[in-house]
């Protein structure tokens, strides 16, 4: 059975409360549909409907080193002028760059349709009703904190009238590697 499936990370409580902070702010300068807290984290990969069991044993193949990233300032897709994602950054990094591009090559069928940015989605805006006020807060510099990064997980995103439910299937940890010693493992 196909499942519409993704991959992401997953960000720990005390940073989704500092993120649903900031998203609140923003509720009155935005007509948006806001994520909810529950479903705060950073995708990897998108797969639209795939089979559950096959991509569970590409992704356990994978390899990769505990990392750590830093949540910073916000942002937005596709650009000021035309906004339509609001999202939480994420500072340059490599280990979050090569893990993707290992998920990438272990799951050549299912092609980027956008270069990566990993970020933490908090709305999808319809339109800006204060438009000052909302640059104003975009503008603002903000850190949520260094997280540790110990597993990616395969997400089932299912859609409802309410919003998204992302229903986590599998998490698969990261093990403590020599750094860059990453690889796919052929067993």
């Amino acid at each position: 059975m196909l499942k519409r499936l993704f991959i992401g990370i997953p960000l720990p409580e005390r940073v989704k409360e500092e993120i649903l902070s900031i998203s609140e702010k923003f509720k009155s300068s935005v007509n948006a549909t806001f994520v909810k807290k529950n479903n705060y984290h950073i995708t990897l990969k998108f797969l639209g409907n795939s089979e559950e069991k096959k991509i569970i044993n590409v992704l356990n193949k994978i390899r990769y080193e505990k990392f750590e990233l830093r949540l910073q300032d916000l942002g937005v897709f596709p650009n000021k002028n035309f906004p339509r994602v609001l999202w939480v950054g994420v500072e340059d990094n490599k280990d979050c760059l090569r893990l993707h591009e290992l998920i990438n090559k272990a799951l050549p069928q299912f092609p980027n349709k956008n270069s990566f940015h990993p970020h933490v989605t908090i709305a999808r805006i319809k339109f800006v009703k204060n438009k000052q006020f909302f640059e104003h807060l975009l503008k603002e510099k903000i850190f949520f904190g260094k997280i540790n990064i110990n597993s990616f997980i395969l997400y089932e995103s299912i859609l409802n009238p309410k919003g998204a439910i992302y229903k986590k299937i599998k998490e698969f940890p990261l093990k403590l590697d020599k750094p860059y010693n990453s690889r796919i493992s052929s067993k």
